[in-house]
């Protein structure tokens, strides 16, 4: 999936939550900008990119579930194993790439 592509299932993913829309697209582009002044490598910089449009995708979830979007509730919503194979699915990762919307989704790497 291209990152406007993710871009537009995030807007989706927060209809109607305007704040939390401008703020994932100030940190994509923040991000954006730092880090092509590094030179990464395309797959790094597509990471980068990819980690600032789902960084707060946890939130949702956790106000639903608990009315709080307290970082330890959306680490633990952004876990869920449905959670993570319905973003596995949309953005068509397979393999180890299953990996990168559990970590992105605030899943410590010493649980993969």
């Amino acid at each position: 999936m291209k990152n406007g592509e993710l871009i537009g299932e995030m807007i989706a993913w927060e209809a109607g939550e305007p704040k939390r829309i401008n703020h994932f697209l100030k940190v994509y582009g923040f991000a954006k900008a730092i880090a092509s002044r590094e030179q990464l490598s395309s797959a790094t910089m597509n990471l980068v990119e990819t980690a600032a449009i789902l960084h707060d995708i946890g939130i949702r979830p956790a106000l639903e579930k608990h009315g709080s979007s307290a970082g330890a509730l959306q680490e633990e919503e952004g876990e869920t194993e449905s959670f993570i194979k319905n973003w596995t699915e949309k953005l068509r990762l397979s393999g180890s790439g299953i990996c990168k919307p559990y970590l992105l989704a605030g899943g410590p790497s010493s649980q993969l």
